[in-house]
């Protein structure tokens, strides 16, 4: 399997013509060209009710903003669709029916058409199943480096490898995922060290 990422394996998909669209929630705007009524008292979720354990119903309220910064794409909004939280806990969700569920831009969607339920379930599952190694994948990401640390931007997920090697992970990964294990190692082995010393320093002849 050639190495590519989720965008680009994406934009295949969109390129085939079958309806595939991925992007952030809306965002609020103030332009009257972005007017969008039949938004109003449509069904949207609070970015808190996006967790690791899922979508909180309790957290879904009748949307009533009709004014936004671009154009809503209904398609996004409409089951079946991936929701992903961009956040370092990586929350993510998958909606296969169901009515509109609006959503802001800390959380990104990714839908597909009907008959493309099961490449959208195999993305769905690579990223569920991955999860505990997006973090410090994306960490590479420059923005997230520099502070962001309670956030993943669009373009750290969607820069994630994929699709799935011979292995049954992305190829790339294992470099990486070696990596981390020996940062992990090295970080145990400093910090062992470092609390030896100190008991050390402390104990008495």
């Amino acid at each position: 399997v050639s190495e590519s990422t989720l965008e680009r394996h994406i934009a295949g998909l969109k390129a085939k013509g079958i309806g595939w669209v991925s992007m952030e929630g809306f965002i609020v705007g103030n332009k009257a060209k972005q007017r969008h009524p039949e938004a109003k008292n449509v069904d949207c979720l609070e970015t808190e009710g996006l967790s690791s354990k899922g979508i909180d119903e309790d957290k879904i309220y009748k949307n009533q903003e009709v004014l936004f910064h671009r154009p809503l794409d209904w398609r996004l909004f409409t089951p079946q669709h991936i929701l992903i939280k961009a956040h370092e806990s990586f929350p993510i969700a998958l909606r296969k029916s169901g009515g509109k569920l609006l959503f802001k831009d800390k959380i990104i969607g990714i839908a597909a058409p009907t008959e493309a339920v099961v490449e959208l379930n195999k993305i769905y599952e690579f990223l569920k199943s991955n999860r505990d190694h997006v973090e410090f994948f994306a960490a590479f990401g420059s923005q997230y480096l520099i502070g962001r640390q309670a956030a993943l931007l669009k373009k750290n997920i969607m820069n994630l490898p994929y699709p799935i090697g011979w292995n049954g992970l992305p190829q790339g990964w294992g470099v990486l995922l070696r990596l981390r294990g020996s940062t992990l190692h090295n970080r145990s082995e400093a910090t062992a060290t470092t609390s030896f010393a100190g008991r050390a320093r402390g104990s008495k002849p």
